[in-house]
């Protein structure tokens, strides 16, 4: 071994602490990088584009019960409750009336399918048959993929 004006323990530390900063910095990479959807981002895809949110109902106590990776992206298993603002019928008749044509409360029941029922999390018929203050549980499957903005749920 040559060295040449210098100690040969100090470069074999150097290049260890190199080796051993760059091991750190890619484990601590692989926490930031969200592998996973959390709650939160579970609740925000759920509500997402969903027109009737804060108007008929809201989604409270969201809670994932299981997740994991497949080739169209990652699967999680959701629980949640929806809890009834307003009777959709009554909502329904209010857009109706406003509109004199009707349309607004056919134009309304399709934003409930298009909603939860387009998941399988929860269909129109119980959403209209409910009544202002009802928690309806519900639970279902879902699949998101990471996309620059974060965790969306897979479009069909």
């Amino acid at each position: 071994m040559l060295i040449v004006g210098g100690n040969p323990l100090y470069f074999r530390g150097r290049r260890v602490a190199v080796r051993l900063t760059a091991g750190i910095l890619a484990i601590l990479s692989l926490f930031g990088c969200g592998l996973s959807p959390n709650n939160s981002e579970i609740e925000r895809a759920l509500s997402h584009g969903d027109p009737l949110i804060g108007k008929i109902y809201e989604i409270r106590n969201i809670r994932r019960i299981n997740g994991y990776e497949r080739p169209e992206g990652y699967v999680v298993e959701v629980s949640a409750e929806l809890q009834i603002l307003e009777k959709p019928t009554d909502y329904f008749a209010r857009l109706s009336t406003a509109d004199q044509t009707g349309a607004g409360a056919l134009a309304a029941v399709g934003m409930a399918t298009a909603g939860l029922g387009k998941w399988g999390l929860m269909t129109a018929a119980t959403i209209s048959a409910s009544k202002k203050g009802d928690v309806i549980p519900f639970s279902g499957t879902i699949t998101m993929i990471k996309s620059e903005q974060g965790w969306i749920l897979r479009p069909d």
